[in-house]
């Protein structure tokens, strides 16, 4: 009996081991559900403000070589460099300063030849309203090396002073180092031109040994760079 009662006894608590197993070992269902993670939405795009359109460069103003300007004589000096100012002051009305410093105004050559600065203005005006164009070819030429030619009995004061030295050459005969430099003062086209009339037809100026402003030619305005 006591054998019964001890077996029974056993089989509950082994029953009871059982039960406690089922509730607590995880059940494996076969129907595993994959939960989607909530969808993160894309950083915002930074603004960015509408690009305006680069405005176009000037061309960088000339300078002056000490080492060349050094050799004028001081007269012709003063009077070239109140030139190279107006120039790049791009004032029309300041050419005719050095005009007046002497009784023989200068020779002027071109669309409008009753005073130097009607002469760059016009000019400057008629190539499609390009005054600062006009003005900074002036500047170009007048920082250029220079030629000299003599004109006159007087020995001392005879030496004519002219920019750019090309108005003085055949420019059918230039070396490459003059044609290369013929071409950055006026560019391809008018250098091409010229070279092939052998004749210079750009800016030009003359100013004498003793400063008087002898005489100025502008382009042909049909010309082009």
């Amino acid at each position: 009996m006591r054998l019964l009662i001890a077996f029974v006894v056993l089989l509950l608590c082994a029953g009871a081991g059982l039960v406690y197993f089922s509730f607590d070992w995880p059940r494996e269902t076969g129907d595993r559900r994959v939960v989607p993670e909530p969808a993160v939405a894309p950083p915002p795009k930074p603004r960015t403000e509408p690009q305006q359109p680069a405005e176009p460069r000037s061309p960088p103003a000339p300078k002056l070589d000490a080492a060349i300007i050094s050799k004028l004589t001081p007269a012709a000096r003063e009077t070239h460099e109140a030139l190279f100012a107006a120039a790049l002051a791009e004032d029309a009305e300041a050419f005719n300063v050095p005009a007046a410093w002497s009784e023989a105004p200068p020779v002027l050559s071109g669309p409008d030849s009753t005073s130097p600065a009607g002469l760059v203005a016009t000019h400057a005006k008629a190539i499609a309203g390009d005054r600062k164009h006009a003005f900074l070819d002036v500047a170009r030429v007048l920082a250029s090396p220079y030629g000299v030619v003599r004109a006159g009995a007087d020995i001392e004061n005879n030496e004519v002073y002219v920019w750019p030295r090309h108005a003085t050459r055949n420019l059918s005969a230039l070396s490459s180092p003059e044609h290369a430099e013929l071409t950055e003062l006026v560019g391809h086209r008018a250098a091409d031109r010229m070279v092939r009339s052998g004749k210079y037809s750009g800016w030009a100026i003359a100013i004498g040994a003793d400063g008087r402003w002898r005489a100025m030619t502008a382009p042909a305005l049909d010309s082009k760079r």
